[in-house]
């Protein structure tokens, strides 16, 4: 009984906070960095917190695991109002959510003892598949994180892809970002507002990994070898027009 009155008035003043838009700098709130699986020590009170975009009808897989019982809190912001969606005091929370609409949604996560504990947390998004076309080949570009990613344009001249990250409200970005490698290889320099980057490299294909901070930013991601630009139908109307002159000129030559 005590458990259950202590949760409900953590809650209500858990929500309180939000809706009053009161926020202290003595709170823990981190994001995950890269691939959306890690670990992190919660402080007493502390409190761990992941921002993702969905949209509506996403689902969501995820998985908390702590050492301590931790209240954890799905929620989302739209102006100054609040909706909580699932709240609980457990040591394990684990399921699937769907987005009701659009929108940012959080996954909190706090420590109400006053020892350590220590929290495992994986979230399953899925990925998106976004295009790129040059000449009359399209490349497919997947794209993993917990913000809107939105590529704004290739440059074979310049050997670079142009993308937007819009981030979550107050939450900074993390993307995983699959090129081909027939498109565009490494060694890679990323240039705009970021707190990490890297990348790993298969037979076929680049995994450009980065954080941002919470906002919009526009990232360049500048290889070192592109794909071959293709010649125009003049162009090669042109070469077989000059081959055929040559081989008449040879032709003629021998008769005379």
């Amino acid at each position: 009984m005590y458990s259950k009155t202590l949760s409900f008035f953590l809650l209500t003043l858990l929500i309180l906070l939000f809706t009053t838009q009161i926020t202290t700098n003595t709170a823990i709130a981190q994001i995950v960095k890269g691939e959306p699986i890690g670990s992190i020590t919660l402080s007493p009170l502390g409190i761990f917190e992941v921002g993702i975009k969905m949209k509506a009808g996403a689902s969501i897989k995820y998985d908390f695991n702590a050492d301590e019982i931790l209240l954890f809190v799905i929620h989302s912001h739209k102006g100054g109002q609040v909706t909580n969606y699932s709240a609980m005091e457990s040591n394990i929370f684990d399921g699937v959510f769907i987005a009701p609409i659009e929108g940012d949604y959080y996954f909190l996560c706090q420590n109400l003892r006053t020892s350590e504990a220590v929290l495992k947390y994986s979230i399953f998004i899925d990925p998106e598949k976004q295009i790129i076309q040059y000449e009359e080949i399209q490349y497919d570009i997947i794209t993993l994180s917990n913000s809107n990613i939105e590529i704004l344009n290739f440059s074979q001249e310049d050997k670079q892809i142009l993308i937007r990250i819009q981030t979550p409200y107050l939450t900074p970005g993390f993307a995983n970002i699959t090129i081909p490698r027939n498109l565009l290889d490494g060694p890679f320099n990323l240039q705009g507002t970021l707190t990490e980057h890297r990348y790993t490299q298969n037979n076929s294909s680049s995994v450009v990994t980065l954080g941002t901070p919470n906002g919009t930013h526009d990232v360049s991601i500048i290889g070192t070898t592109v794909v071959p630009e293709i010649p125009s139908p003049m162009i090669f109307l042109a070469l077989a027009f000059t081959s055929i002159l040559l081989v008449v000129k040879i032709k003629m030559k021998k008769f005379f």
